[in-house]
């Protein structure tokens, strides 16, 4: 029996003359030579003590890239020599290969700061680190840039394009928009709100991105009314019209108040939201909003491209993701005193199955998003 204490969380896989070992939980994987695998299942050998850190943040451009953090590329990582089985195990250790029980349940925290090395982080402190580290970037410009070329208002990455995209279009073709009036709060570049306007649609956009909402006006047109929201402000939310609306949409914004970036404060909870945007929806009307899913979203993608499978490492406690879970969501609604319509969980449409095969075939079995359709009470 090996005297080594291997993590629990950890997996193996034979991979590249070695072996991978994974732990889905810190989201940190290592390559393993032979000799070093056999010398953890106890069974020391006189080969040579190898290992390559194939650990690397895959989220920072797409959110909805593969999220289990394991590089396979070609030449991934720097492949480290040990002379003693004391210096690999200090480097497992630090990968969370190898564990210390107590250390490795304090691990699992939210950071201090944006450079707290000690604590994992949640998404949105992770993103935050290697945005400060890696790109010297601002953090709330990231979200829609990877999903919006800022020029062209193409959308782009797999998921957006393939599935995010083509359900806002297929879903606003299937109600009858012309004339209605529709708040798409978060607006953001017009995502959303071009599809609302080929619809036929007076589309009033909130955001608190006042370059955003420049781009959006000028590529929309007149039959988008941008409304700037300063979240600074002792209500953000007055700059709501008081206006009879048939459709409210909103894409992404619960993903913030439920687990907002570093605790910030937000304009109201998920309900007094609700219920302020809702106040002057029309009987009958609609409220819909699409969000990364609760159970799938940064689940990492394992398995072949064709047949792929994943790992839930956490659901009702939230550790690391940022989406809010079912009950959340449907304990907003009921407190703002809506009723659910219609759930959907939007699937990929057939060209992503060509372009990016992985993430057609994970988004086909494990959704990414999932959209509440409400109503508001006659």
């Amino acid at each position: 029996m090996s005297r080594y204490p291997i993590c629990a969380d950890v997996t193996f896989t034979l991979q590249q003359k070695g072996v991978v070992a994974s732990n889905h939980r810190s989201r940190t994987h290592v390559w393993l030579s032979l000799p070093l695998f056999r010398y953890l299942a106890g069974d020391p050998n006189d080969g040579i003590l190898q290992a390559v850190n194939l650990t690397r943040f895959a989220n920072l451009d797409n959110h909805f890239a593969d999220p289990s953090c394991l590089d396979l590329r070609p030449g991934a990582g720097t492949k480290e020599e040990f002379a003693s089985m004391a210096e690999a195990e200090t480097f497992l250790r630090k990968h969370f290969i190898l564990t210390n029980s107590r250390e490795y349940r304090d691990y699992f925290g939210k950071k201090q700061n944006i450079l707290d090395r000690g604590k994992m982080g949640d998404f949105h402190q992770r993103m935050g680190y290697q945005l400060l580290l890696e790109k010297r970037l601002a953090a709330e410009t990231l979200w829609e840039d990877s999903k919006l070329d800022s020029v062209s208002g193409h959308v782009k990455g797999s998921m957006y394009r393939y599935v995010q995209a083509p359900f806002m279009e297929e879903y606003f073709a299937g109600l009858e928009l012309r004339g209605k009036v529709v708040l798409d709060f978060g607006c953001g570049d017009g995502m959303a709100a071009e599809y609302l306007v080929n619809q036929g649609a007076e589309v009033i956009g909130i955001d608190p991105d006042r370059k955003r909402l420049a781009r959006a006006s000028e590529r929309l047109g007149e039959s988008f009314a941008p409304v700037w929201m300063d979240l600074e402000a002792a209500d953000p939310l007055a700059v709501v019209p008081d206006r009879d609306f048939d459709l409210i949409w909103m894409s992404d914004v619960f993903l913030l108040y439920f687990y907002p970036v570093d605790s910030c404060r937000m304009p109201a909870t998920p309900v007094e939201l609700l219920k302020r945007l809702t106040r002057t929806l029309k009987p009958g009307g609609r409220c819909t909003f699409m969000e990364p899913h609760g159970v799938f979203w940064l689940a990492p993608w394992l398995g072949r491209d064709d047949m792929p499978y994943t790992v839930l490492t956490e659901y009702s406690s939230k550790r690391y993701s940022v989406a809010p879970n079912l009950e959340e969501l449907a304990a907003a609604v009921a407190g703002a005193g809506l009723a659910i319509s219609r759930i959907f969980e939007p699937k990929p449409v057939e060209g992503c199955r060509q372009a990016d095969p992985k993430a057609y075939h994970f988004a086909d079995n494990f959704p990414q998003w999932w959209v509440f359709e409400l109503v508001k009470p006659s």
